[in-house]
């Protein structure tokens, strides 16, 4: 979809770039000023087409960020759960320890609240400083 948009834009700005060639062709003195104005408004649109053009690079670059975003975290859940497959009961109980401060259940509205421990945010830090923990992150650069 983005291709396609990228594609038309790219489409409509050489046809502007041809007319604005063709309006420099036409110039005289009778008419430089109706041409001029012309030009202004071709000028304007080309620019508004290149800045549109520049935005559909820059979506096309986050929807590949994603999808390779979205390709690593299906191998870290499958390496995870062949991990916690072979993980004995004590090596759960400390890996879950280690991210959860407190859990609070509450019935009534049938819903509860995990609190993550500082260790979480301190690995979260850690992965922010190096480089090869880029994964972790959305196509916004976001932790997730």
């Amino acid at each position: 979809m983005v291709r396609h948009h990228r594609d038309e834009y790219k489409r409509k700005l050489a046809d502007v770039e041809k007319r604005l060639d063709e309006l420099l062709d036409c110039i005289t003195p009778e008419n430089k000023d109706l041409i001029s104005e012309k030009m202004v408004a071709l000028r304007k649109e080309r620019d508004r087409l290149k800045a549109e053009l520049g935005n559909t690079a820059e979506i096309e670059e986050k929807a590949v960020a994603s999808t390779k975003l979205v390709g690593r975290l299906v191998e870290l859940a499958k390496e995870f759960r062949e991990l916690w497959g072979v993980a004995t009961v004590g090596e759960k109980k400390e890996f879950l320890s280690l991210l959860i401060q407190s859990i609070s259940i509450q019935p009534k509205r049938k819903s509860a609240v995990i609190c993550l421990t500082h260790k979480y945010s301190e690995a979260k830090a850690l992965m922010k400083a190096d480089s090869d923990g880029i994964f972790l992150f959305d196509g916004r650069g976001e932790w997730i």
